[in-house]
Parts: structure tokens; sequence; C-alpha cells
């Protein structure tokens, strides 16, 4: 048998193998959450109303809002409460003036309808009109204005001799508008008959 050859076979060298990169694993840990001590710790941005101090703003909003309805409600009354007056106003001018027009008898009958109509509107709204036509001026002056009055007259001698805009008076017994009048000097003679009524002589 032949030997086995070694000479050339051991003589020669084994390839050198590359040396692998050494792989190092590492853990990367959770970072640790702060510490917080007492001084530290954060303060919330809003402290929690207590039960009682919600029922207090619930029952405060609430009052507010009353109030503001009810301003809102007298604005609105108020608003109303004017323009009625200077509707009754303008109405017991329009009759007054139409009662001057039907002054003679052979007024129109469907003028005397129309006044009719007026008188009975103002009385189921409760509106009066005050005339002091023929009254003395003494018992009438807090309530008319006097257009024209006689110079140099005494006040006890003027009595109203024409009403030029008669007063107005609402249901509640407020005053719209005073009576505009037209005064002249009394007769004498009426004078003293009316002075003798007045004293009972």
């Amino acid at each position: 048998m032949n030997a086995p050859r070694t000479g050339s076979s051991a003589g020669a060298r084994a390839p050198r193998r590359r040396p692998r990169p050494l792989r190092v694993r590492t853990r990367i840990a959770a970072p640790r959450p702060p510490r917080i001590t007492e001084r530290e710790r954060p303060v919330p941005a809003g402290v929690p109303p207590l039960p009682q101090q919600l029922v207090h703003q619930l029952l405060a909003s609430a009052a507010q809002d009353r109030e503001a309805a009810g301003e809102q409600a007298r604005v609105r009354a108020g608003a109303e409460r004017e323009r009625y007056a200077r509707l009754a106003a303008d109405v017991a001018v329009a009759l007054h003036e139409l009662r001057g027009c039907l002054a003679p008898d052979d007024a129109p009958a469907p003028l005397r309808a129309v006044a009719r109509r007026f008188a009975t509107a103002l009385q189921q709204a409760g509106v009066q009109l005050d005339d002091p036509h023929g009254l003395p001026y003494a018992e009438v002056a807090a309530r008319v204005d006097v257009g024209h009055a006689p110079p140099a007259a005494d006040t006890a001698d003027l009595v109203v001799s024409r009403t030029v805009r008669p007063g107005v008076l609402l249901h509640d017994g407020s005053r719209v508008r005073r009576a505009q009048v037209l005064l002249e000097a009394r007769a004498p003679g009426a004078n003293r008959t009316t002075r003798r009524e007045e004293t009972g002589r």
C-alpha cells in the first residue's frame, strides 16, 4: 500500500477565517418618572367647586335671567302703553273735531254714526275726555292750557269759551294730554247769579 502524502498537505496552511464583529446586546432601560416632592407637587388649574357653590351659581344665574326677562317685559309694556296713549289722544281729538262739525241739526246721519262709534270705542277702552267748555277758569286752571285770555281780566271772572283740544285720561286715571282752551270774561249778570248759587243766597 502506498502511504498517504503528508508532505505537501502538512506544509499547506488552512485559510484564515475573518473574525466576526462582536455583537454587543444592550438593553435600553425605560426612563424613570421624576420624583415629585411635596414642594414640587403640581397644583390643579381649577379647584373643583363645592356643591354649595354650584347651587349658589345656578341660583344666581337664574335670578339674573329672570331680572333680564323682567326688564325686557317692562320695556315692552312701556312702549305698548305709549302707543296706546298716543292712539287714545288722537282719537279723542278727532272725535272732538267731528262733534264740532255735527253741531248743526242738519248734519249728515253717517257722520253722526261715525261719532257714536268713536265715542263707544273710547268708552270701552276706558278713555275719558275732559271738555271744560262753559266752566269757570278757576275750577279747571290746574288741568288746562290757555290759548287766549282777555287782557287785564280778573281770573275769577273768566270762563272757558271754547275747548280747542280736549284733555285725555286713560282707564287708570292718568292724564296723557291736557285740555287747550280759550277764555273770555264772564258777563256781570251771570257772575252775580253764579255767586248767589255758590253762597246759597
